[in-house]
């Protein structure tokens, strides 16, 4: 429950401060690769174009962890196409624990006691995340020095959520 009040109060915030919802985010169909980059990857999915589900049922951690950059660096030429239009104050949220993820955790079950941490999450999707994390960071923080008057933040979602996983 914790969990679930600090991402409302999190999402409040975000809402509040009054920035609209981009379109494709409204409809739901929102992704950070295009739909002709994904198709290349031979990715593809009737709902959303490059749904993580899709991903990872075709390609390996390391397939994944090269797209990383290419993701990375598709997310920050948004941001600077959000400043472009004017936009003074940004939150790009990280990604969360996806190994702890019920989907995941039923797709990808094994007997294998290794491939679980602490919190019987799936490590290699939680080290997925948290690769794509660091390199998400690091892109932010570079973006500041370029952009030193833009009001910049990089909202780690994952500490709110692993303290759901914690809790007994």
């Amino acid at each position: 429950m914790r969990m679930i009040v600090s991402m409302l109060a999190f999402l409040l915030t975000i809402l509040e401060s009054g920035l609209p919802l981009l379109n494709s985010y409204k409809d739901q169909n929102a992704n950070a690769l295009s739909t002709e980059i994904m198709a290349e990857k031979k990715i593809v999915n009737g709902l959303t174009n490059s749904s993580l589900n899709v991903q990872l049922d075709c390609k390996t951690t390391t397939e994944l962890r090269n797209m990383v950059p290419e993701v990375v660096h598709t997310i920050i030429q948004g941001v600077k196409r959000v400043i472009g239009f004017g936009a003074t104050r940004i939150v790009v949220p990280s990604n969360f624990p996806i190994g702890c993820l019920p989907i995941y955790l039923t797709k990808f079950m094994t007997d294998n006691s290794t491939a679980y941490d602490e919190y019987h999450c799936l490590k290699d999707l939680n080290n997925l995340a948290i690769f794509y994390n660091y390199h998400l960071r690091q892109a932010i923080e570079e973006l500041k020095k370029e952009y030193p008057n833009i009001t910049l933040i990089y909202a780690t979602i994952t500490m709110p959520i692993c303290g759901y996983y914690k809790m007994p």
